[in-house]
């Protein structure tokens, strides 16, 4: 099973490292693994650099700006052409991106919660439009037990 793991950050944080650790303990299974992330004006994220020089599967996506709108054609057509059967998201922006990308499509998608922040209105706007999205996520997997209390 081809699976595709997209998270928009540049950071190799706690949700980077836990990617990292994952796409290592797959290898040899049957779960053909690619981290993938946006790359705007043409640098590559830090946490992708991490993972790839560890010998690992990563891709970077081309978008103008983190709201380009082809970013959901550009995941469209490399899930379609690298033949990804499954869509793993981790931000509210990936999950926009990811959910509107795989409408349609006969692609599987499942959203991680890691939870939401208070930080200014704008981060609050996109958190709440993310719960909604998140209701069509064909499953969504709270990275903790509270987590998962707090998004029932």
């Amino acid at each position: 099973m081809k699976i595709l793991h997209l998270r928009a950050s540049n950071f190799y944080g706690g949700p980077e490292r836990q990617l990292h650790f994952h796409a290592r303990q797959a290898q040899g299974t049957e779960f053909d693994i690619t981290i993938g992330s946006f790359t705007e004006a043409g640098r590559s994220p830090r946490f992708l650099q991490v993972i790839a020089a560890d010998n690992l599967k990563t891709t970077l996506l081309s978008v103008r700006s983190p709201y380009d709108p082809r970013a959901v054609r550009t995941v469209r057509d490399y899930l379609v052409k690298s033949g990804t059967d499954l869509l793993c998201t981790h931000d509210y922006r990936t999950h926009l991106v990811g959910w509107l990308a795989v409408r349609g499509s006969r692609r599987r998608w499942v959203a991680f919660s890691r939870g939401w922040t208070r930080e200014n209105l704008k981060v609050r706007l996109y958190h709440w439009l993310d719960r909604i999205i998140l209701r069509w996520a064909d499953h969504v997997v709270a990275v903790s037990a509270a987590r998962r209390r707090r998004s029932s």
